[in-house]
């Protein structure tokens, strides 16, 4: 009976724990209650798997005690939905049902993407559930142990009409990480964990669904355990939920880089969708574009066809008045003349003079925190110092100040500056690392020094971009600026202030005063074309043009971009488009009215996510910036 409750606990909540795939009975985990040790198998792992000597700990996990699969299944009733071969279709209560994901058992090199991380995933035939090959997340030899996270996800549309959405998939786990140490339940909790070098967090092993931005929106498994076998798990997913949206499945591991090492081998991998209608392919859009792009060309020629024969051009050149160009003009002046807004800036850091000491900034506690000092202002009484300026204080530490600002969509100028007071006692030979990332990996180095930094981070403290990055003794306060952050239109960012001590020889610090991000909109007097009508080039419907490029000023072709007449949750997609060869793409022609675009996001991450337009006029350069999809 108690099992018997377990169970409908869980399937209420819309999950099915799944079975063992392998010999012998493996426990379940539903991560709902309090947690419990469990102990590791006896089985020893082989010298590829790189756990010589090691018997392994499993993490604290959560067990119940289910009855066999037949049972489950009985007790599931109708949210159990078929497994199904990839394509075909199966009569469920009138519904039919689908199997949607590419490549589940990952036998070819398709349909799922690996973001190339500080330990990428990787197909590895090192353990497979069948027949050969699996997906393999997190570090597996003891030497290579460095604080990363890798993981392997495939993007599927789940169509507006569906009923049922049932994730099945195959975990081999392994861990020789301390049972004693916390399991963060997500990248954010690590990174969180890391920037306070907390010593209580270890490894991680995680199933997320994601959205389409790559932001979670459920979390199936976050644990860290040792089975060294293969065991099968189940979720019914909640259809409500996620009808109409496109959703990741995500699986990853995450090293801490210290203590123990963490793997995840993931097989057999299905997501069936049941509906009314067939869902569209996954990584197939194209073909339900086709007609579209199909239709528009067939009855524009139609249309052309039948003036030519009507002689319509006749008329047109018998008024010799052609040569007048008042035609011309009457279309340039009124449809595609635009009086440009003006110039507003604002100031969008607040407290950027410290003046009211850590109002608006973020101030982690590390090892040796930042303060605010009356010690070195550049103006006023007060500045921020990061990093050590006491030797007698010297430990392996780091420090930072960080502020989140929101740049808008439809920012024209995003400016930022600072003043930066650096000194230091560090010898000169020592290597500087570039990243927090790089500083922690390098923690039992000789030859790694300390660090000042200025960086751009996403919100999941994520870095972005490198502004400063050095160790310098200059000892006088110095103007770095202007940054132009204008790529992060549409964005939350996070800007960091913050100095890295090795606990070695010398120590390093970092004064901060002075920080200012000046956010205009609209046009002033100072731009060449603040005072020239917005023309619409060679364009001559009214549509929204654009072109898409990736990091490097190169376009990305064959990219989705998607219409919307709004940019909430629930909104309907009007159109779909791809990108040609040179990145360009456009919707024409379009009704007057307010419209959504972005890109969809599969492999890249694009700043803006999306733009916001408003026809008329025609609407020119709705660009985007593509860079590599690392999610979290």
């Amino acid at each position: 009976m108690r099992a018997l409750a377990a169970l409908v606990a869980v399937v209420s909540l819309g999950v099915i724990v799944y079975w063992s795939t392998s010999a012998g009975e493996a426990p379940a985990y539903n991560l709902l209650e309090a947690p419990q040790e469990q102990a590791a198998p006896d089985s020893a792992a082989s010298e590829s798997d790189a756990y010589p000597g090691e018997a392994g700990e499993a993490g604290p996990q959560t067990i119940i005690e289910l009855p066999d699969v037949a049972a489950i299944k009985e007790m599931a009733g109708n949210l159990s939905l078929p497994s199904l071969v990839s394509g075909e279709a199966q009569q469920v209560n009138g519904n039919q049902c689908w199997d949607v994901i590419v490549n589940p058992d990952f036998e070819a090199r398709d349909g799922w993407d690996m973001p190339a991380t500080e330990y990428p995933a990787q197909y590895s035939e090192e353990q497979a559930l069948s027949p050969v090959t699996s997906a393999k997340t997190g570090i597996t030899n003891p030497r290579q142990n460095r604080l990363s996270y890798s993981s392997v996800s495939q993007l599927v549309k789940i169509p507006s009409d569906a009923t049922g959405i049932k994730l099945t998939f195959n975990l081999f786990t392994q861990t020789s990480e301390s049972a004693s140490l916390a399991v963060p339940e997500d990248m954010a909790a690590a990174r969180s964990a890391m920037a306070t070098m907390a010593s209580n967090v270890g490894d991680a092993q995680w199933v997320f669904i994601l959205d389409r931005h790559g932001d979670i929106v459920e979390r199936l498994i976050s644990m860290r355990t040792n089975e060294q076998s293969w065991n099968g798990y189940a979720f019914e997913l909640d259809v409500a939920k996620y009808k109409g949206q496109s959703i990741r499945v995500y699986f990853a591991s995450f090293n801490n880089g210290w203590d123990g090492i963490t793997a995840m081998y993931v097989d057999d991998v299905q997501i069936t969708l049941c509906g009314p209608t067939a869902p569209p392919p996954t990584n197939t859009p194209t073909p339900s574009l086709t007609p579209t792009n199909t239709l528009t060309p067939t009855n524009t020629p139609t249309a052309t066809n039948t003036p030519t024969p009507t002689n319509t051009p006749t008329p047109t050149f018998t008024p010799t008045p052609t040569n007048t160009p008042s035609p011309t003009n009457t279309p340039t002046s009124t449809p595609t003349v635009t009086p440009l807004p003006p110039l507003v800036c604002n100031e969008a850091i607040a407290n950027g003079g410290f003046e009211q000491m850590d109002d608006g900034w973020t101030i982690p506690i590390t090892e040796y925190t930042v303060e605010i000092s009356d010690a070195n202002p550049f103006e006023g009484d007060y500045s921020l110092r990061t990093g050590i300026n006491v030797a007698g204080d010297n430990i392996w530490s780091y420090s930072s100040g960080m502020q989140t600002v929101t740049i808008p969509a439809d920012a024209t100028q995003a400016n930022l500056s600072f003043y930066l007071y650096p000194q230091t006692s560090d010898p000169a030979n020592m290597l500087i690392p570039v990243s927090i990332l790089e500083a922690m990996a390098s923690r039992y180095s000789y030859n790694m020094g300390d660090a000042q930094w200025v960086f751009v981070l996403d919100q999941n403290l994520t870095e972005l971009e490198r502004l400063v990055s050095m160790r310098s003794n200059a000892q006088t306060w110095q103007l770095y600026g202007e940054f132009d952050l204008l790529a992060y239109r549409g964005r939350t960012i996070v800007l960091y202030f913050g100095t890295f001590n090795n606990g070695g020889q010398g120590i390093t610090s970092m004064f901060v005063d002075n920080v200012s991000l000046e956010i205009c909109t609209g046009f002033g007097p100072q731009d060449e074309s603040a005072n020239l009508p917005v023309v619409l080039s060679e364009y001559a419907e009214q549509g929204i043009y654009g072109t898409i490029l990736d990091s490097q000023q190169q376009p990305i072709a064959g990219q989705t971009v998607q219409l919307l007449l709004s940019n909430t949750a629930a909104a309907a997609v009007l159109e779909e488009t791809t990108t040609d060869d040179a990145g360009n793409y456009s919707f024409a022609p379009l009704e007057d009215g307010a419209y959504v675009v972005q890109p969809e996001v599969n492999g890249f991450v694009f700043t803006p996510a999306s733009r916001e337009v408003t026809l008329p006029p025609a609407a020119e350069n709705v660009d985007f910036v593509g860079s590599p999809a690392g999610y979290p």
